[in-house]
């Protein structure tokens, strides 16, 4: 995880470097009060945030948890969608977002329950 993190860091620190040094600083400074380009760099935090959790996810938890987390992903977009934008959706898509939310916790709770792990015996001998 730390290899990946570092190689995004280490790959955009040319571009900054040639935006900073070869670009006029008047192009910067429209740039940035254009709105596209900032919803433009907050989707990068945001993604770079995610692409982050996502590692942490993976190491702390394992892929099994983070395929969960995966499909979770999908249901608040919906939400957000629906909330924030206001989008419309239809009863399928809200019952496929009911669908997946009892997957879900019933993955968690069965991995939570004692006695569902395989156990490993001794060889006897």
């Amino acid at each position: 995880m730390q290899a990946a993190a570092w190689m995004m860091i280490f790959g955009s620190i040319p571009i900054w470097l040639y935006v900073a040094v070869f670009q006029e600083t008047e192009l910067l400074s429209s740039t940035l009060e254009n709105r596209s380009f900032l919803f433009l760099l907050l989707h990068c935090c945001i993604s770079g945030l995610a692409y982050y959790l996502s590692f942490h996810i993976i190491s702390k938890y394992g892929p099994v948890i983070y395929s969960l987390a995966a499909y979770l992903m999908v249901a608040f977009g919906i939400f957000i969608g629906v909330f924030i934008f206001g989008e419309s959706y239809a009863s399928s898509d809200l019952a496929g977002i009911g669908l997946v939310v009892l997957g879900v916790l019933i993955v968690t709770v069965k991995r939570h329950q004692t006695g569902t792990e395989p156990r490993l015996e001794p060889p006897q001998t």
